[in-house]
């Protein structure tokens, strides 16, 4: 028989809300602020993009950050985050991975982020073609600023996976407890070509890979590189999504089915986030007494900026001395030095008493 397509009236809003992903998802599709807005960036992005490649390749090379298992750790920040980029940077000290910090390349969205980036040791890049970006920091899950910021987080991948490196990205509310590059170089599946940490959401938006985008490893090759150009080119996806992961799960759909595009998911004990914190205590009770070898923790399913703090230092993973406060760093004063050696805590993981708490807790509220 002949197929005959389902009339309009078929794809309203409250006849495709319970259908599978692509039509519960029509109305999200990008309209005009978001087209224009997306044009703009990618237009100058692209005009520029031989440059910034060339010198992300050179500081790459002049620091040696891809010295280690030719990787490179890509992050990207705002004055917003500074705390939390620092807080990472000394919990890698406090289990004695302060070497692995030179695998570090942080993308900033502008000159005082990048300068507040480099007290703590880190290698910063930041150029005016990366996109007019906000400075401060998200005050919920897909506001103004997050959505702005998901286009660095975007191009700092991608200038680094172009150039031949293998790049793992994180957001900067992760912690290290053990060095994650050794994982990916020795113990994961050569044969596969991106890892993304579960999100632990089982919504349909995130079906059917329930990837989060807040940590992810892509090794170097074509397949790769050809993923995140055409994530970079689905920016206004991401402003019409309002968010970053939404996106990446679509084109990782497209990209296992027509390009072949390898894809795993990493397991929840060896790297635990947000999901697993509120929603499987008993998991993260045996994570936090050290009965379970975690790499990385993810403070991620947090409302906004207080919840995620609140947390990390109830747990005994706030790794900063009090001086060193996002004020400090926004406002710098010459009676206060903020460096590595003032502002990294003497705090091992899950080990309390701290300045902040005397008893470790994994209470969500």
């Amino acid at each position: 028989k002949k197929h005959v397509p389902a009339p309009p009236e078929a794809y309203a809003a409250n006849k495709i809300k319970d259908r599978p992903l692509v039509l519960a998802q029509t109305d999200l599709a990008p309209r005009g602020p978001a087209l224009k807005e997306a044009l703009k960036a990618t237009s100058i992005f692209g005009i520029e993009a031989p440059r910034l490649l060339k010198e992300v390749k050179e500081l790459i090379a002049r620091h040696k950050i891809a010295q280690k298992y030719h990787t490179v750790v890509s992050m990207a920040t705002n004055l917003g985050t500074i705390d939390l980029v620092a807080n990472f940077a000394c919990s890698c000290r406090s289990v004695g991975l302060a070497d692995a910090l030179n695998s570090v390349l942080v993308f900033a969205s502008d000159k005082q982020s990048a300068d507040a980036i480099a007290t703590m040791g880190l290698v910063s890049y930041h150029d005016k073609a990366l996109g007019d970006l906000p400075s401060q920091a998200a005050t919920t899950y897909g506001d103004f600023t997050f959505v702005r910021m998901m286009w660095l987080k975007v191009t700092a991948v991608y200038l680094v996976a172009a150039n031949g490196f293998n790049v793992l990205f994180q957001d900067a509310d992760n912690v290290w407890l053990k060095d994650p590059l050794v994982y990916f170089a020795h113990t994961a599946d050569p044969m596969v070509d991106a890892f993304f940490m579960d999100d632990g959401a089982r919504s349909m938006r995130y079906t059917p890979f329930y990837a989060n985008s807040g940590f992810y490893f892509l090794r170097a090759n074509d397949r790769v590189v050809f993923f995140m150009y055409r994530l970079l080119l689905s920016y206004d996806l991401i402003l019409a999504t309002r968010s970053h992961q939404h996106a990446l799960i679509i084109l990782l759909l497209e990209h296992v089915a027509k390009f072949g595009l390898t894809v795993s998911i990493l397991d929840d004990q060896i790297f635990p986030q947000g999901k697993v914190f509120h929603h499987k205590k008993a998991l993260m009770q045996q994570i936090v007494d050290g009965k379970i070898p975690s790499i990385v923790f993810h403070m991620c399913w947090t409302a906004g900026r207080t919840d995620k703090l609140k947390y990390m230092k109830n747990m005994g993973l706030w790794f900063l001395e009090s001086q060193c406060t996002l004020e400090a760093w926004s406002k710098p004063s010459s009676s206060l030095t903020l460096n590595a050696a003032t502002c990294c805590a003497n705090v091992k993981p899950f080990k309390g008493p701290t300045a902040y708490t005397q008893e470790i807790t994994i209470q969500s509220k």
